[in-house]
């Protein structure tokens, strides 16, 4: 177990904005041949907020909030799932290029300009182990 401090910090300014998201799911109730527990999943969101208050980590495991300014970010993600003959399960998520994270009030050359990087996937097998006693 890691535990964490948060520093309290009463002078931080609200955070407000606009925000949303949009997706879909399929997830059909019968299995299709010997697949099953089959579930699709595609979401677009997007967020623009001001005044945005963010953790910042010091020494050991310790953050403080502060306000870091204006931020913005969207993008999308899809997700795959399935379970193959009650064994093997395969689940997969997609995040397309061109997902961003941004705030001007941190400087490119501290932060990367706080792209997210280009492409991230995971992707996961797990086969389930029979027990014969």
């Amino acid at each position: 177990m890691i535990a964490a401090t948060c520093s309290a910090r009463p002078t931080c300014d609200r955070s407000v904005g606009p925000s949303g998201d949009l997706g879909g799911v399929w997830a059909p109730a019968k299995p299709i041949g010997d697949i099953d527990r089959i579930f699709l999943e595609a979401d677009a969101f997007a967020h623009r907020a001001h005044d945005t208050i963010a953790f910042i980590t010091s020494a050991g495991f310790v953050a403080r909030a502060a306000n870091i300014g204006d931020t913005q970010a969207y993008g999308a993600e899809l997700v795959a799932s399935a379970r193959y003959a009650q064994v093997l399960s395969v689940t997969a998520s997609y995040t397309p290029p061109g997902h961003r994270a941004g705030s001007p009030a941190i400087p490119a050359s501290t932060a990367s300009g706080c792209h997210v990087s280009p492409v991230t996937s995971f992707k996961r097998a797990a086969p389930r182990s029979r027990i014969a006693c």
